[in-house]
């Protein structure tokens, strides 16, 4: 199995990678030829901001590319928010749209028909300045790769998520960090977390801020169903605003389920009925046990324990679902439909 001399495995990924520097063309690379520089900027000091996309083959045998528009407007702001661009530079929308589009093109023939396809874009210094700060303009880079089931069958029967407690585990504050953005520094700081989880048979790890309140996991957006009303984390800056959370949130108010962005206390979670998480690799995927503990190794059991889906989560996750294949008659009627959810990927 072939390997960079830090041990990433070329198996991983698709053969063909996108790369643009600043706001030129951009070309297409083979990445299973690319090394990375030991004195590489993002390696030292973890900067960068991501996107997660699909592509997805629509009930029409169409290949579309989910949500363009909005994941690139976000890798903007990211950019913005982190430093590394100022307002009116960076990768354009063309370009990025561009960028996708070869990227899906050129490598739909390594693709699992089974699977929809992964698309990476990361935005970032290239520079190997040993250095905090860096002279060099930033790079975007998009990869791909299957998106295989990030749970499994669980995102059907549903998911352990592990809540050590705001004593011990809290998103960072938006003074200090980038809460709101992709960044990569954000997903650093639950790593130790998402290990941890694994021990106890846990996913997931609940996200408490420093005011005491519930906000996210490390990779996913939560929603709290008490008596038929959804509650989700509110945009305070603490939270990432995403895109599967934003379409869920229509999906359920078009479906006339109530929903409020309010603060979510561990207290409103213990009365919880149902509670599922959204993010763009697993979807709409149930909580079926939390664990809580208010030390890292002693976790006890915690909600659900075997209770089957909840009837407001399933609804969802049909009709979201339904969304990314593009099976419009099968959702909602009041759902305002935007068509440049889709863009098109043809196969050469």
């Amino acid at each position: 199995m072939a390997k960079t001399p830090l041990g990433l495995r070329h198996d991983v990924v698709h053969s063909r990678a996108f790369v643009a520097d600043g706001e030129h063309q951009g070309r297409l690379v083979d990445t299973h030829s690319q090394g990375i520089h030991l004195g590489a900027h993002p390696l030292h000091y973890a900067t960068g901001v991501i996107e997660g996309m699909q592509m997805v083959r629509a009930i029409d045998g169409i290949w579309n590319v989910l949500f363009p528009n909005e994941h690139h407007n976000r890798l903007i702001r990211g950019g913005i928010t982190t430093g590394m661009l100022t307002e009116g530079t960076g990768p354009t929308n063309d370009l990025f749209r561009h960028g996708l589009r070869q990227v899906g093109r050129s490598n739909l023939a390594e693709l699992n028909p089974a699977h929809p396809m992964y698309l990476r874009p990361w935005l970032g210094e290239g520079s190997c300045e040993l250095g905090v700060g860096s002279s060099q303009g930033p790079l975007l880079i998009i990869i791909s790769r299957d998106k295989t089931p990030y749970l499994g069958d669980t995102v059907k029967t549903g998911v352990t998520i592990w809540a050590p407690g705001p004593q011990v585990f809290c998103r960072a504050d938006p003074r200090c960090g980038f809460p709101m953005v992709k960044s990569v520094m954000n997903y650093g700081l639950g790593y130790k977390w998402k290990k941890l989880a694994g021990k106890f048979g846990a996913v997931e790890v609940l996200q408490y801020g420093l005011d005491g309140l519930i906000k996210e996991t490390t990779g996913s957006n939560i929603f709290v169903v008490v008596e038929d009303v959804v509650y989700a984390p509110p945009l305070d800056g603490c939270i990432l605003e995403g895109f599967t959370r934003r379409r869920n949130i229509e999906i359920l108010k078009s479906l006339g389920i109530e929903v409020r962005e309010a603060p979510v206390t561990r207290e409103l979670l213990l009365q919880a009925n149902e509670v599922f998480l959204t993010g763009t690799w697993s979807g709409v995927v149930p909580v079926r046990i939390i664990l809580e503990g208010e030390h890292e190794l002693t976790p006890m059991p915690g909600r659900f324990h075997d209770q089957p889906p909840g009837r407001i989560t399933m609804l969802a996750q049909t009709a979201y679902n339904a969304l990314l294949v593009r099976d419009l008659g099968k959702l909602p009627r009041e759902l305002r439909i935007d068509t440049d959810w889709w863009m098109p990927v043809r196969q050469q």
